[in-house]
């Protein structure tokens, strides 16, 4: 069983990782978290920032040529359809 600190250490970090999924000043990164979390069907902070991380990596660094073969590919969809979530 979880002691009261840990709870409550547990608790804020969930609060202020979604301060930071929603904060207004990041909006770029916030809109992304935004749009995989409901893409996705995502409730988990973990998975979100998980899936975040790798599709941000890939969009920052595929070149014009990557992304018109990943796009042709239809991967992601193929990967994680919204309808069956991660599991």
């Amino acid at each position: 069983m979880m002691k009261r600190k840990e709870i409550f250490l547990a608790t804020r970090f969930k609060q202020n990782s979604l301060d930071y999924i929603y904060n207004i000043y990041l909006t770029e990164y916030s809109t992304c978290f935004h749009l995989i979390a409901n893409h996705f069907r995502i409730e988990n902070l973990d998975d979100l920032f998980d899936i975040a991380r790798v599709l941000l990596d890939i969009c920052l660094n595929f070149t014009e040529k990557h992304f018109d073969l990943f796009n042709d590919s239809n991967v992601v969809d193929k990967l994680f359809k919204p309808s069956e979530g991660l599991d």
